[in-house]
């Protein structure tokens, strides 16, 4: 028996023929698709800085930058860094009853001043 003899083709199968040739390709164009991007221009930001009046305590006779009218300020009481630390202190030095005054006393509190007549805001004071 020989083993270098080659079949004459695989017992079941027909003859196929050989690959087609890849020598021969073929430019197709695809076809350009030409996209405009529009870019805005970027936002104009205008930045105005908010008059703040040199203001006390205490309601204060002013000129509102925003109305121009001539009035008393109204005046909103919040707490501050200052007001915490009593509170804080009273609660540490065992007077944990009293820690309640701090909030009570406007003198330990920021006061923010209000226009009397449009109800803007025009300054504050820190108590700190």
């Amino acid at each position: 028996m020989q083993y270098n003899q080659q079949p004459a083709g695989a017992p079941g199968y027909p003859h196929q023929m050989p690959p087609p040739s890849y020598e021969q390709v073929v430019h197709v164009q695809a076809p350009v698709r030409v996209v405009h991007h529009t870019t805005a221009p970027p936002p104009v930001v205008i930045i105005q800085h908010q008059a703040v009046l040199p203001v006390g305590p205490d309601p204060t006779f002013i000129t509102c930058p925003h109305c121009h009218v001539q009035k008393l300020t109204r005046v909103e009481y919040s707490p501050s860094v200052k007001t915490h630390c009593m509170a804080a202190i009273l609660c540490i030095v065992g007077l944990w009853c009293c820690a309640c005054l701090p909030y009570c006393a406007t003198s330990c509190m920021n006061a923010n001043h209000f226009c009397g007549n449009c109800n803007k805001f025009v300054g504050v004071y820190n108590s700190d």
